[in-house]
């Protein structure tokens, strides 16, 4: 994710929507060939607490998504072509996430919470290709490097972001030491909450200090914030 992040339209210290919309609309123009627009960065103080599709609907010719990542990923705001190719308007809200819905019950542009956990997240690496989550790793590592780190902590390891380290240590070594903790996602029960602790088991039985001391899983992480009880 930190290389992904540091590919988007960054809208970090934008002052008002107008802002927003402008270098949007510029990253638009100048890159026809993306799929889709990915931001970050943003603060609901900038838009005076409002995240509404429409806001973002007419910013690029050819109608792609558009997501754009709070400045605390913990909310999502997403044109109308964005949450239409995630089916939200029909999806159950987890718990502990917040689809925001108009009068009319529409998905009006903001997810929050346990959404972008489970609903933004997972289907961003779903459509995104391998070697596309190789080169954003490959980014991460020159940036760590640039400024003297040779080692991190991931603190929400996923099944996605580990096959792609998997694949870039496969194919030319991982030049970054990591010690990860297994991210245990919320919903679907506590059976399935419990498969991902066995999960996080046997990885750290193959990944550890002893057998691989450059990528090891060390621990778990368990969200307890923003759910209900």
């Amino acid at each position: 994710m930190l290389g992904q992040s540091l590919h988007k339209v960054d809208l970090d210290h934008a002052k008002d929507l107008e802002e927003i919309r402008s270098r949007i609309l510029q990253y638009a123009k100048e890159n026809p060939e993306k799929p889709r627009i990915l931001c970050k960065g943003w603060m609901h103080s900038m838009t005076n607490g409002e995240a509404k599709a429409s806001m973002l609907d007419d910013l690029d010719v050819g109608g792609r998504p558009i997501y754009i990542d709070s400045k605390d990923i913990h909310s999502c705001w997403c044109n109308s072509a964005a949450l239409k190719e995630m089916g939200v308007q029909d999806m159950e809200v987890p718990a502990g996430g917040t689809i925001e819905r108009d009068a009319d019950g529409n998905a009006s542009g903001l997810l929050s919470e346990a959404c972008v956990l489970l609903i933004v997240w997972p289907y961003l690496a779903k459509v995104t290709p391998l070697d596309e989550k190789m080169a954003a790793l490959r980014t991460a590592i020159k940036a760590y490097h640039a400024v003297g780190c040779t080692g991190c902590i991931d603190m929400a390891m996923d099944e996605n972001a580990w096959d792609a380290i998997l694949a870039l240590r496969s194919a030319e070594g991982l030049p970054l030491r990591v010690a990860a903790h297994w991210c245990i996602m919320p919903g679907d029960g506590e059976e399935h909450r419990l498969q991902q602790v066995e999960r996080a088991i046997k990885l750290s039985q193959e990944f550890n200090n002893k057998t691989s001391p450059d990528l090891r899983i060390v621990g778990i992480k368990v969200i307890c914030d923003g759910g209900k009880l």
